[in-house]
């Protein structure tokens, strides 16, 4: 059963098509597949139905599914204990899942058609949903178009534009930016006379900057292309939701101070329209730019570099911090970047630290705040309100008049008369040119004429006085705007506004319903009068609409309490409900929705923590531990773990075994590893306090992991054979069985037995789809057949895991399989082959700051380049793998490196070459690897030499010892030159 509920709804069934009756019937169906999931029976009376009681709308719902039976459109309704769901699919749910993937055209193609067209709207809930619904959709089409024609040939993108329903400036530039590149003028020419005709119906005239740019793609359209060239995001920024008006001389001003300077402060009190102002000028650089929101981190300062490593696409799994790794990464760029980091006041020592540290030839620092860094080196521009008119005819020559008329015309066509204007100048001057102050106040032009505005905000003014004489001017006018605004609202927006303000960063109209039962007739009044924004599907507030409300919430305790709890249940309801996809497939899907979600998470998970309640907080950082992994978050997730395991009243459970096991994995990824094996112990002891041998076999293979990241193969294969021995859960032994098959892989023994477990273990695996572990398998699988000697295979395995990994962007995983790969190709000696692996690998070892495996990677580029007999680069890269290894303290990586110099200098100086090798065999840390990789060396030089000068040189190298040799190589300029 498919619904299209796009243009004219249908039921689409196996024996036909069924157009659906325009009235109730539909807009059931409709709430139920747009919903895609249960929904009570008396949420949906509610909807369908407003004004009768309870008992009332039920037996009208009963009626209305009567009748949809006796029509042939119930056949897709499930029922279960007083809930109701569709259990076919429809347009809109495969529109909000494409959207959801980013895949613009499938969801542009999808919607085409308005939601449920020719449905006649009446005064109900549902009237209001659909209308949000409607809106939420044009307004997403329109993003969509616009990044989608960006993306597309010219000729598709112009296409697509001609297909928006509403132009805006926006989608106009662009269409110039397209024919420019195309060639298709006329094209260009009619969507600029469309949108100056729909300006035309409002009042208005083209933009003259519109009408040169038209005039110059006329003449010559490469230097238009030139001059609305798209800047190179690493990321899109955030799109302009109104354009930015009385600004000229300050954006000539910030656009110079960003040429020049490289730490920028843009300084204002809040609703002054720093960030507008920050977002237009850099829309204009030529200059890689990254926008990085730092709102709501007050109580999160721990997330300012992770927020910001984000925003670049870095993700880090060193043992550092995460500053440590991001100036790593950063100082390794050598394009210029811009940094816009916006409001910094919620987290400002945060924010110096960052900004002193962080001083590099290529990086310019733009900050938001309401309150300057205080540093010597920032260059600071105050921002103000918005030039002021010098009288009523003089509205369109100044920046506060022009803003105020805009937002106006956006609610309302109004063309104001003398005393009309005269009002409006003086509101000017009370707001003192804020505009967002301006924008709240011309958006209660639906309800009230200019007069009563003016009068309702001297009102608060006054009422102002008395509370808030600390208050600068521009300020208090503010806050008059946000008083007069809460005034006039009805007591049930008053209240969704107040808890509202519970979110952080945005959030969807579901979550917003579930958490605060708001209505949705208050949602689309409060969108109306400005204080609610939609952008990309979701709500928000403006943060300092947020502040003012959140104040409102908090001076009603009880409010607040049920409303924070609501949501913090909420979103680890969402947190549960994703959890078990993001070992498959599905991770791909849900990993930008949970990151979506992150400021609420984090609120919540904050919220709890201020109360007390480490289980609470516990439940959320447990199910996160794949979505920390997978991101990079590796220390806030265990930083989350470590304080939700501090109160130690909570009583043993699965729970808290499964925090220790995910500390202990997130501790493996940042390579503290000896921490690690400790806290498994943790996890091991209270699993048997509990009796669960299946936890206590999960513990034990995390231990093993950890084991073989520390090179202690033979203590791995005693804890994998013991855990073998245990009762446990088939997931659970697949798990295990792998990691025994590992142990016997670097261990060179039983290599049969160790393939038909890694063989047993993958059956389990693909079975789950659990897509990592899948993969993890398979280049087991791969190294047990490249020891046997099938190359194919080995090749094959690794390849289908290195895939697997791409497919669900783990690039953790993905350096393990390229590393491993590059190592079937250096055995085959497809030598050129296995370096380009290796080069992937590093470069992702570097974004990662994957240190340990950044250094195998160098090493085995070291030993190719000695190979190709290119003994300077070998050098270099020898010496940045030592100085990495002894930073890890790593003795095998140390001994790779001798090992590998042995090889290098035998032919040179044969003698320092035994030394070396004689300190790489004889070292107790030395594994079949080395070993086996000196061997030829080995014969070659003792085939050369005296037995007795070979004995002597090798008993030289092992005395001196490990530590000495290495301190000796860091400190000479050329690691070759006798020790």
């Amino acid at each position: 059963m498919y619904l299209r509920l796009f243009g004219s709804p249908e039921l689409h069934t196996p024996s036909g098509v069924l157009p659906l009756p325009l009235e109730r019937m539909s807009w059931l169906l409709a709430l139920l597949a747009a919903k895609n999931d249960w929904l009570h029976r008396e949420e949906l009376s509610t909807l369908l139905w407003s004004d009768e009681d309870a008992t009332g709308l039920q037996h009208r719902l009963r009626q209305l599914l009567y009748r949809l039976k006796k029509s042939g459109f119930a056949d897709g309704i499930e029922s279960q204990a007083g809930r109701l769901r569709w259990s076919g699919s429809s347009d809109l749910v495969e529109y909000k899942m494409a959207l959801q993937r980013g895949e613009a055209e499938k969801a542009l193609q999808l919607s085409q058609g308005l939601l449920l067209d020719g449905i006649q709207l009446q005064d109900s809930e549902f009237a209001a949903w659909l209308t949000l619904e409607r809106e939420s959709i044009a307004n997403q089409r329109q993003e969509l178009t616009l990044r989608l024609a960006s993306q597309i040939s010219p000729a598709e993108g112009l296409g697509w534009l001609e297909q928006l329903g509403t132009l805006d400036e926006m989608s106009v530039v662009l269409a110039l930016r397209l024919a420019a590149t195309s060639g298709q003028v006329a094209r260009a020419e009619a969507l600029v006379f469309r949108y100056e005709r729909d300006l035309l119906e409002l009042g208005e005239s083209l933009p003259p900057e519109l009408r040169q740019s038209l005039e110059k793609l006329r003449q010559d359209p490469v230097q238009v292309q030139t001059q609305a060239a798209p800047t190179n995001h690493i990321a899109p920024l955030p799109v302009a939701l109104n354009p930015l008006l009385g600004r000229e001389q300050e954006l000539q001003t910030l656009r110079s101070m960003l040429e020049q300077q490289p730490l920028v402060s843009l300084v204002g009190i809040g609703g002054i329209g720093k960030t507008s102002l920050a977002l237009e000028v850099v829309r204009g650089l030529d200059t890689q730019v990254v926008f990085v929101s730092l709102v709501g981190l007050q109580a999160n300062a721990a997330s300012f570099a992770p927020s910001i490593s984000a925003a670049l696409g870095l993700s880090f799994m060193s043992a550092n911090s995460v500053d440590d790794d991001l100036y790593a990464a950063l100082e390794r760029r050598s394009a210029p970047l811009i940094l816009v980091l916006d409001n910094v006041e919620h987290c400002l020592e945060t924010a110096r630290a960052f900004a002193q540290r962080f001083q590099m030839p290529h990086l310019t620092l733009l900050f938001t705040s309401r309150i300057r860094l205080g540093l010597r080196h920032e260059h600071v521009l105050e921002l103000d309100g918005l030039s002021l008119p010098a009288s009523e005819a003089d509205l369109e020559q100044s920046g506060a008049g022009l803003a105020f008329l805009a937002a106006a015309k956006r609610q309302i066509a109004w063309r104001p008369n003398q005393a009309e204007r005269q009002a409006i100048l003086r509101l000017c001057h009370v707001l003192t040119g804020a505009p967002l102050a301006l924008e709240l106040a011309a958006a209660w032009l639906r309800a009230m004429s200019i007069f009563e505005i003016e009068q309702e905000i001297s009102q608060s003014l006054d009422f102002l006085e008395g509370s808030l004489n600390d208050l600068p001017p521009r300020q208090e006018g503010l806050r008059a705007t946000f008083a007069y605004s809460w005034r006039l609202l009805s007591l049930s927006e008053q209240r969704s506004l107040r808890r509202l303000s519970i979110f952080r960063g945005g959030f969807s109209q579901e979550a917003a319903i579930a958490i605060t039962g708001i209505h949705h007739r208050d949602i689309l009044g409060l969108s109306d009068k400005s204080l609610l924004r939609r952008s990309h599907g979701r709500l928000s507030l403006h943060e300092l609409i947020r502040e003012y409300a959140s104040e409102k919430l908090r001076e009603l305790e009880t409010d607040w309490a049920e409303v924070a709890h609501a949501h913090a249940e909420y979103y680890l309801g969402f947190v549960d409900k994703h959890k078990s996809q993001l070992r498959s497939l599905e991770q791909v899907r849900v990993l930008p929705m949970l990151e979506q979600e992150l400021g609420n998470i984090r609120a919540a998970m904050t919220w709890a923590l201020a109360g007390h309640d480490q289980l609470l907080t516990m439940k959320f950082a447990t199910g996160l531990t794949n979505f920390w992994i997978a991101k990079g978050l590796l220390r806030e997730g265990a930083s989350w773990l470590e304080a939700s395991l501090q109160n130690h009243q909570i009583p043993s459970s699965e729970l808290v075994v499964d925090a220790w096991i995910g500390l202990a994995q997130l501790q493996q990824m940042f390579g503290d590893l000896h921490v690690s094996v400790q806290n498994i112990g943790q996890a091991i002891v209270i699993a048997t306090e509990l009796g669960d041998t299946d936890l206590i076999a999960q513990a034990r293979s995390v231990w093993a992991r950890s084991l073989n990241r520390l090179g202690h193969f033979q203590e791995m294969h005693q804890v994998c054979l013991e855990t073998m021995l245990l009762p446990m859960n088939q997931l659970t032994r697949a798990v295990a069985i792998s990691w025994l098959a590992t142990a016997k892989l670097m261990l060179g023994i039983d290599l049969p037995e160790a393939a038909t477990y890694f063989e047993e273990a993958l059956v389990v695996m693909r079975k789950t789809g659990s897509i990592s572990g899948i993969a993890l398998i398979l280049s087991g699988l791969g190294l047990v057949a490249l020891q046997r000697g099938d190359v194919a295979a080995a090749r094959a395995c690794l390849e289908e895991a290195l895939e697997m990994t791409q497919k669900i962007g783990n690039r953790f995983a993905q350096t393990l399989h390229l590393i491993n790969l590059g190592r079937i190709e250096t055995q085959t000696g497809q030598l050129e082959v296995a370096q380009h692996y290796f080069l992937r690998s590093l470069q992702l070892c570097q974004d990662l700051a994957a240190y340990r495996d950044m250094a195998y990677s160098q090493i085995q580029l070291a030993h190719i380049a000695t190979q190709f007999r290119q003994p300077q680069e070998a050098q270099l890269r020898y010496q940045q793998a030592l100085k990495t290894a002894r930073e890890l303290l790593d003795q095998r990586l140390q001994l790779e490196v001798i090992a590998g110099l042995a090889i290098l200098v035998q032919h040179t100086d044969p003698l320092l070459a035994v030394e070396y090798l004689g300190l790489a065999l004889q070292h107790p840390q030395s594994n079949r690897e080395i070993k086996a990789l000196l061997e030829k060396t080995r014969i070659t030089l003792e085939r050369q030499l005296e037995p007795s000068s070979f004995a002597i040189s090798a008993k030289r190298g092992l005395e001196r010892g490990l530590e000495i040799t290495v301190t000796m190589l860091l400190k000479q300029e050329s690691m070759v030159a006798r020790s």
